[in-house]
């Protein structure tokens, strides 16, 4: 997760005794700080709303917690061949679990089909807003390009192809005076 290493980029943590037995709900909306963060992470021109609609819930018997509900985005890339501001609006769904001792303990534990293990509560408490703007950061296109460019089919040809190299390079190679050009 992006807080366990780094100074936040979205500061909102939810403290486990702030989860009563019937569970928390929260509304989160990014302030301009946090989008402008966000957006020189993910090498964006603009973020212009991040919002988040989350349930956590208390699990007795694990003593986890469950962090459901949804996020949206709107904002703005830049084409990667023209360089363009590309407008997109993004969704996504948020289901998670948290708990102490996370990535020692409880490691496979919980959910033994999950790929990822439960995040870390750590002494801030539970960094919600931290885990939108991760979960945010993986549905970002690699690649994006405005509606008058044609798409860079990056998930049909192998990085290695003629065709995805001079569409991802080419401009590079031409630039290139002389030698070998890939």
């Amino acid at each position: 997760m992006i807080s366990s290493t780094l100074e936040p980029i979205w500061p909102h943590f939810i403290a486990p005794q702030e989860v009563g037995r019937e569970g928390l709900s929260l509304r989160l909306k990014a302030d301009r700080d946090v989008r402008i963060a966000v957006a020189r992470l993910g090498d964006l021109l603009s973020v212009d709303s991040l919002q988040a609609r989350l349930r956590i819930d208390r699990d007795d018997h694990s003593g986890c917690f469950r962090l459901l509900g949804t996020w949206r985005t709107h904002l703005v890339y830049r084409s990667v061949r023209a360089l363009k501001p590309v407008p997109a609006s993004l969704t996504g769904r948020i289901d998670e679990r948290a708990g102490y001792g996370a990535t020692e303990e409880w490691g496979g534990t919980i959910d033994p089909f999950s790929p990822d293990p439960p995040l870390e509560i750590g002494a801030r408490g539970i960094a919600v807003g931290d885990l939108v703007v991760e979960l945010m950061m993986t549905e970002l296109d690699p690649y994006p390009h405005g509606e008058d460019e044609e798409p860079i089919d990056y998930r049909e040809e192998e990085p290695t192809s003629e065709k995805a190299w001079s569409q991802t390079f080419g401009g590079l190679a031409r630039w290139r005076a002389g030698g070998d050009e890939r």
